[in-house]
């Protein structure tokens, strides 16, 4: 296919990937937090320390540049993402053709939690390197790539364990990986939060483990097969198939949690592995079945998104501006600046799901008290939040904001030992279905 025609391919894709992404599905919290992760590295504040993830620096180091030179906009954020989603299409299209439309239509099911599909976009690369003759024993090459996602999601340091056994020069490849570690160590040191890091992103996943909740039987039963699939593949070729040993190690990004948008990112290696390797008559099948799938989805999708489910927030001082939004949005935003200007003298929690979009629409700074789902406040995190709350409100005047449907158990992940603790023991001053306010 001639460069211009790849060109056109690509703008075009863009053009509707991001007016679906960004005008048709509403709005997402893991976009809304991966967003404003980037945006206040881009203010400043230092992750960890100033606000609380559970993953490495680099995605939202690298959001940080193009957010803090166009500023306040959730635009940019799926403007990236759906470049990265295009590049991807494109990565595919040269091994499988026309069947990049079942990869590209999949990945735009879940197109919020930037990270992994970014992970999923280097571990592409990563495939065409293995499979090209010129640079698959380019073992720098492999461990560089390796290394970006490694700083991107912790769980993909697994990757290295594959890259070191089938690396030809083992030394040069783990001197490598020490230099990367060496790299991320320098940064956290000089930036004063390698004990906030390591308690945020590796003992709070124990926490994750145990209180994660949105775990479904049937993605656990469906990851299983194919992990099956994957082992009784390398049995066969005695452990020999590197790439097949690669994608099993990918599958790490459906655990802790097994749900829909991770395994969706985890299968497609496995779908561009398939239609590489088998015969027609089973990318046939393969076919068949992923557009029944993505029929049913995306009849789906047209149904729900042309009944009420909200409608496009025009603000221009927004930093939603033109996403689909709750039709009570605009009345909860008038509410939420009533309060804070009315209890100006209080020190403000959100603890709700919602916290981010408020602290990005009123440009507040945020801190670990606005993500307080399982999982994401270090190891015993829920239990140090409240003595902190405690200790901190027993001497100052506090105001809290909880989504009442919050409190309710298995809602979401948002940790209930939290807003428990505010509802049983502090003054309501206002209570709907939607929010609550409380004060000391």
């Amino acid at each position: 296919m001639k460069k211009i025609y790849k060109i056109l391919i690509f703008c075009v894709l863009l053009v509707f990937s991001f007016c679906y992404v960004y005008f048709v599905l509403p709005l997402n919290m893991d976009g809304v937090w991966n967003y404003g992760f980037g945006y206040y590295v881009s203010k400043g504040l230092i992750p960890y320390v100033d606000f609380n993830m559970i993953i490495p620096p680099l995605w939202p180091l690298l959001l940080s540049l193009p957010i803090g030179f166009i500023g306040n906009t959730l635009i940019t954020y799926y403007f990236i993402i759906c470049v990265i989603i295009c590049f991807i299409t494109l990565i595919c299209f040269k091994k499988i053709k026309y069947k990049t439309i079942f990869i590209y239509l999949l990945l735009l099911i879940y197109p919020h939690n930037g990270y992994n599909i970014f992970c999923l976009f280097l571990f592409l690369i990563l495939l065409c390197i293995l499979y090209n003759d010129k640079y698959r024993d380019n073992d720098i090459l492999i461990a560089f790539v390796i290394s970006l996602m490694f700083l991107t999601k912790q769980t993909f340091g697994i990757l290295i364990i594959p890259s070191v056994i089938f690396s030809h020069s083992k030394k040069k490849t783990i001197c490598f990986y020490l230099i990367s570690f060496l790299l991320l160590f320098g940064y956290l040191i000089i930036n004063n939060n390698l004990w906030e890091f390591l308690n945020y992103c590796f003992l709070g996943m124990l926490d994750f483990t145990s209180n994660g909740n949105d775990s479904h039987l049937f993605i656990f039963i469906s990851e299983i097969i194919v992990i099956i699939y994957l082992i009784i593949i390398l049995i066969k070729s005695k452990f020999k198939n590197y790439i097949v040993f690669y994608i099993l190690f990918f599958q790490i990004l459906v655990i802790p949690i097994f749900e829909s948008s991770h395994f969706i990112l985890a299968f497609i290696p496995v779908i561009y592995y398939f239609f590489i390797t088998y015969d027609k008559i089973y990318r046939y099948l393969l076919c068949i079945l992923l557009g029944v799938y993505l029929f049913g989805y995306y009849i789906q999708v047209i149904n729900v998104n042309m009944g009420d489910v909200g409608k496009i927030y025009i603000n221009n001082n927004s930093f939603i501006n033109y996403k689909r939004l709750p039709r009570y949005t605009d009345y909860e935003f008038d509410m939420v600046k009533g309060y804070i200007n009315k209890y100006n003298n209080y020190k403000l929690f959100f603890l709700t799901s919602d916290a981010y979009i408020y602290m990005l629409e009123y440009d507040m700074p945020v801190d670990k008290y606005n993500l307080i789902n399982d999982g994401n406040m270090g190891y015993r995190g829920s239990k140090k939040y409240v003595n902190e709350i405690d200790d901190y409100c027993s001497k100052n005047k506090c105001m809290f904001v909880i989504k009442s449907n919050e409190v309710v158990k298995n809602y979401n992940q948002i940790n209930r030992e939290i807003t428990g603790y505010v509802v049983n023991k502090y003054l309501s001053i206002y209570s709907s279905d939607k929010l609550t306010f409380y004060i000391n």
